[in-house]
């Protein structure tokens, strides 16, 4: 896969927090980084797409048009990859492969020698 297409993805989330919190330092606090490492993700995001996502003003942050279509894509994409994660939990969801445990041989002999020996 294309490095900018593994960036890209790794983008969402954080696009998806800033556009909903509508403020870079709430949407940096959610996601436990610091402020100006999600800004710069950002400001790279747009660059890499040629296009400004956000309105930056003095007090306000709004999606420009190019910003809310992202979003719109991104919401899709992150719940399908969360409903991938799912229902691989759920098929898996029951212990399965080799159990090791480690304990005593006296307690091995005197406990479970016949049930798994």
């Amino acid at each position: 896969m294309e490095q900018f297409l593994r960036k890209f993805l790794a983008d969402m989330p954080c696009f998806v927090e800033v556009a909903d919190a509508a403020s870079f330092t709430r949407a940096a606090e959610r996601l436990g980084m610091p402020l100006a490492t999600l800004s710069r993700r950002i400001t790279a995001l747009e660059q890499h797409l040629g296009t400004r996502l956000f309105f930056r003003g003095a007090r306000s942050l709004t999606l420009t048009e190019d910003g809310r279509e992202l979003l719109e894509s991104a919401r899709l994409m992150l719940a399908e990859a969360e409903g991938a994660r799912q229902r691989l939990m759920l098929r898996h969801g029951e212990p399965f492969g080799p159990i090791r445990v480690s304990m005593e041989a006296a307690v091995f002999h005197c406990f479970l020698h016949g049930a798994l020996g």
